[in-house]
């Protein structure tokens, strides 16, 4: 029987004998990239497969160009490969540095890769109870002081949280 291993990662010494291999899979272009022709995750990273002692290594092909360039045993926990090029097969060790996922986050930010998506506020976002005008109303009856917040949660069926999350313009902020 052969076990696909997900946990041990792949190790120097599993490598090493079959870096011909692995290196056989690259396209090599002086000054450049250099391109994972192998197998690649749906994400578009390249992956390296080797099987030994009946197990199967699987690890991705950036990681694998890394262990081997720099002679490591493996990358330390906490860490991961990140491409100074921003190409997701680009197996070239001088375009690869080890970071942590904080530091691969804040790099991905700085070279506009990240995609944010807009917040929905206001009564567009679907855990809103109350609309534009019912807030409005809300934040004048806070601002008279003519009712109580208890008062106001049950005049608009919320609970006494909700306006008080207004109040403290925790919340509906964009609403004058």
């Amino acid at each position: 029987m052969i076990k696909k291993n997900k946990r041990s990662p792949i190790t120097f010494n599993i490598l090493v004998q079959s870096k011909d291999r692995f290196w056989s899979k690259v396209e090599k272009i002086k000054n450049s990239c250099w391109l994972w022709k192998g197998y690649k995750y749906n994400s578009g990273y390249g992956f390296f497969t080797i099987m030994k002692n009946r197990i199967i290594y699987e690890t991705g092909a950036h990681r694998a160009s890394f262990i081997l360039d720099n002679n490591i045993e493996k990358i330390p926990d906490g860490y991961c490969v990140c491409h100074k090029c921003d190409n997701k097969i680009c197996v070239n060790p001088s375009h690869l540095f080890l970071g942590t996922i904080a530091e691969n986050n804040v790099d991905m930010v700085n070279k506009g890769r990240a995609c944010f998506p807009k917040p929905r506020i206001g009564s567009k976002n679907s855990h809103a109870i109350l609309n534009e005008l019912q807030v409005r109303i809300i934040k004048r009856l806070l601002e008279d002081n003519c009712l109580t917040i208890k008062e106001m949660a049950k005049i608009f069926n919320v609970s006494k949280q909700i306006i008080y999350n207004i109040k403290i313009k925790r919340t509906w902020r964009h609403i004058k």
